[in-house]
C-alpha cells in the first residue's frame, strides 16, 4: 500500500433506507484513490434490494464484516450495546485502520465517549472515530418537562466528544446548537445530504416513460413510502378524493407500500376517477429520479420528521417545485432556497387549498432557479464524500458557511 493510501473502516448500525447509499458514495470515491476498505453492516441486510443496488457491484473491492444487533428499547442500553458491536468490529482480526468512519451510527455516540474508557486498554492504538447522524441527536419535537431533561441528558453525553467528532446532515438542528450549545455545536460538522448523480430527463420523456398524461397536474410522494406512518400518505389521498380538488391534479405514489396504504388507494374515490397512478416496489435511483421529473410539484406533508428528506433534495435536483411541512428542516429550506412552498397546517383543508393555488398558477412559488447550481453543489455525492474523506490528502469539501456567502451575493 503506498504511503498516501489508507486502510478505512466504514460502520454502520443499520443497513436501510440512506444509509447504503451513503456508503456507496464513499466508496466509490475511496476506491478512485485506491484506499483498502473494510465495510460493517448488519448481516440481515445482504443480499436484499439496497445492498445488491449499492454495495454488491463493489465487493471486489471491499471486505465486509456483518454484525447482528437488534435494536433493544431504552437510548442507554441500546447505546452502550451498540458501542460494543463498534469496538469488536475493530478488534477483529487484529486490524489497524488509519481511519474509522461510522456514516450511520444509530446511537453510539451518546456513550461512546465513556464506552471508550471502560476499554481503554483494548483501545488505545485506535484510528480516531468520526461518526454521522441525521440531526443533532435532540428531540426537537414541540418542548415538555420530559423532552427538556431528555435534551439536557443528550447535551451533556454528545458534548463529552472532541472538536469535529461528530457529523450531522440536518443545516436546521446545528443551527439552532449555536444559542443552545455551543458546545455541542463545535463537537459537530455540518455536511451535505447527497443528491445521487442519476440525468434528469425532461418532463414529457419521462411522463411518457411511465404512462402519464401530459395534460394533468402531477403531484407526487416517493421512496419508503412504508418506513413510517408519518409521511401521512392517506391524508394525500384524501385530499385528492375531496369533491373540491382541482380535477386536473392527479398523484403519482411510488415505492414499496405496506397492504394497508394499498387497500386505502384502491377504496379511494381518486383512484376510482383514475387520477392516482401507483407504482409499489423498491425503486432505483434512475426511476425515483424519472418520477420526480414527471412531476410539477412534490409533496411532503409529514408529521414529527424531525431530519432532512432525500425526497425533497431530489426535487431540487430536478427543478421540482416542493410542497413540504412548516416546521424544523422543510421550512429551513424553502425559507433559506426558496425551494418552494410551505403547509401552513397539516390538514386535508390546507392541502386541498394549496394544491388548487400551485395548480392554477396563483401559488406564487418562489423563483426555484436562483443559484440552484450553487445548493446541487454543495448537495453533490462528490461533496458528500469530500467532507467524509477530508483528513485525507486529495479532498476538498465546500462547507454550508461557502454556500450561504456564494448563495446571498
Amino acid at each position: 500500500m503506498k504511503n498516501n493510501q489508507k486502510s478505512v473502516l466504514l460502520f454502520t448500525i443499520f443497513g436501510t433506507g440512506h444509509n447504503l447509499v451513503h456508503f456507496n458514495i464513499v466508496i466509490k470515491a475511496m476506491i478512485d484513490k485506491g484506499h483498502q476498505i473494510t465495510l460493517v453492516l448488519p448481516e440481515n441486510c445482504i443480499n436484499k434490494d439496497s445492498y445488491n443496488t449499492h454495495i454488491l457491484p463493489y465487493l471486489s473491492h471491499v471486505k465486509i464484516i456483518t454484525h447482528q444487533h437488534q435494536h433493544v428499547n431504552g437510548l442507554f442500553l441500546n447505546s452502550w450495546r451498540e458501542c460494543g458491536v463498534l469496538r469488536d468490529t475493530i478488534l477483529f482480526n487484529n486490524s489497524r485502520y488509519d481511519a474509522i468512519l461510522a456514516l450511520n451510527c444509530s446511537q453510539i455516540p451518546f456513550l461512546w465517549p465513556i464506552f471508550r474508557i471502560f476499554n481503554l486498554k483494548a483501545l488505545k492504538n485506535m484510528a480516531e472515530i468520526k461518526f454521522g447522524m441525521s440531526s443533532t441527536g435532540l428531540n426537537h419535537a414541540p418542548p415538555t418537562i420530559k423532552t427538556k431533561v431528555n435534551n439536557l441528558i443528550r447535551k451533556t453525553l454528545l458534548s463529552l466528544h472532541t472538536d469535529g467528532a461528530l457529523k450531522t446532515i440536518d443545516a436546521y438542528a446545528f443551527s439552532k446548537l449555536k444559542n443552545s450549545s455551543p458546545r455541542l455545536q463545535n463537537a459537530y460538522t455540518l455536511i451535505p445530504d447527497p443528491m445521487d448523480k442519476v440525468a434528469i430527463v425532461d418532463k414529457i420523456s419521462a411522463r411518457g416513460l411511465l404512462g402519464i398524461p401530459d395534460d394533468v397536474f402531477v403531484v407526487s410522494i416517493s421512496g419508503s413510502i412504508n418506513s413510517h406512518p408519518r409521511k401521512n400518505c392517506p391524508l394525500l389521498i384524501s385530499a385528492l378524493s375531496d369533491q373540491r380538488i382541482n380535477k386536473k391534479i392527479c398523484l403519482l405514489i411510488a415505492g414499496k407500500l405496506t397492504p394497508d396504504i394499498n387497500e386505502y388507494i384502491k377504496k379511494s374515490q381518486a383512484f376510482q376517477d383514475k387520477r392516482i397512478f401507483v407504482m409499489d416496489r423498491y425503486l432505483s435511483d434512475e426511476e425515483l429520479t424519472t418520477i420526480t421529473c414527471a412531476s410539477d410539484l412534490v409533496c411532503t406533508p409529514y408529521s414529527g420528521h424531525y431530519c432532512p428528506s432525500g425526497i425533497v433534495l431530489r426535487a431540487v435536483k430536478c427543478d421540482v417545485p416542493v410542497l413540504v411541512p412548516n416546521y424544523h428542516w422543510f421550512k429551513f429550506m424553502v425559507d433559506t432556497f426558496n425551494i418552494g412552498c410551505t403547509l401552513k397546517t397539516l390538514t386535508k383543508s390546507t392541502i386541498i387549498d394549496s394544491l388548487n393555488e400551485i395548480s392554477e398558477g396563483n401559488g406564487k412559488l418562489r423563483n426555484i432557479t436562483a443559484q440552484r447550481m450553487l445548493v446541487k453543489k454543495y448537495f453533490s455525492e462528490d461533496n458528500f464524500a469530500a467532507h467524509w474523506l477530508s483528513q485525507f490528502e486529495g479532498y476538498h469539501p465546500y462547507s454550508f458557511e461557502e454556500l450561504l456567502v456564494d448563495y446571498n451575493n
